[in-house]
């Protein structure tokens, strides 16, 4: 893999652009590549890299992060996994597609704003992942409380928390309370440097029933430091 580009982010060096258009502008961008990326999660995934990269940015968890998070999925197995934060279903995309060898595997992706959950689940089934991937559009809060009443998920194994950074903590002690984790169950958290999660970071960091550690990396389409925190419920 080649490293990140001395790039930055959008000019006014934040993160935010978004919801402006833009991501239905990558809607007809990788579907104008037709039979190239149909069925192909990796074209699809490559497609919008290199809209963010050349065209506009684009805040997904990117690759360079992304692929951490491949490894924990490889090396976990999980047959149930839930992501917080749809956005255009980069990562659903990115880490749906190694569920595929699991038998009766499920991947949830809640997503409050209609608009990207409409778009992520076009790309979702331009990759051919449907039978894999569900979205959920809600809050993240509503959208657990029905993964459990109307889908009869009791357990998660697998984690992925990439949404409206003040929620990370709030909807974390959801998840506890709806017991969710089981031994074993991982939690990622995304831009836990940039733009940081101090609140989120404590409170997992300091929990008995946590084991947890930082995996520092990039910003999509840039040299930007950020990281990610995986932890795992121990008890």
């Amino acid at each position: 893999m080649s490293k990140p580009k001395a790039t930055q982010p959008p000019v006014d060096g934040s993160f935010t652009y978004f919801n402006d258009g833009r991501e239905v502008e990558l809607l007809r961008y990788v579907y104008a590549l037709g039979s190239q990326v149909e069925n192909n999660p990796q074209a699809i995934l490559d497609a919008i890299d290199k809209f963010g990269n050349e065209e506009k940015y684009l805040m997904n968890v990117g690759q360079w992060k992304g692929v951490t998070v491949e490894e924990q999925i490889k090396e976990n197995k999980p047959k149930v996994m839930v992501e917080l934060g749809c956005y255009v279903g980069y990562s659903a995309i990115s880490f749906a597609r190694h569920l595929k060898n699991i038998p009766g595997s499920r991947y949830y992706s809640i997503e409050m704003d209609p608009l990207f959950s409409a778009i992520a689940t076009k790309l979702i089934e331009l990759a051919g992942l449907q039978d894999i991937v569900k979205v959920i559009t809600a809050s993240a809060d509503k959208g657990l409380l029905k993964l459990q009443k109307q889908y009869k998920v009791d357990k998660v194994d697998f984690f992925f928390i990439d949404h409206t950074k003040d929620r990370y903590l709030p909807d974390l002690q959801t998840i506890e309370s709806l017991q969710l984790l089981q031994k074993g169950s991982v939690i990622v958290a995304d831009n836990v440097i940039q733009p940081g999660n101090p609140p989120y970071l404590n409170y997992i960091r300091n929990h008995k029933h946590f084991s947890s550690r930082m995996v520092e990396s990039y910003e999509p389409y840039t040299a930007v430091k950020d990281a990610i925190e995986i932890s795992v419920y121990t008890d």
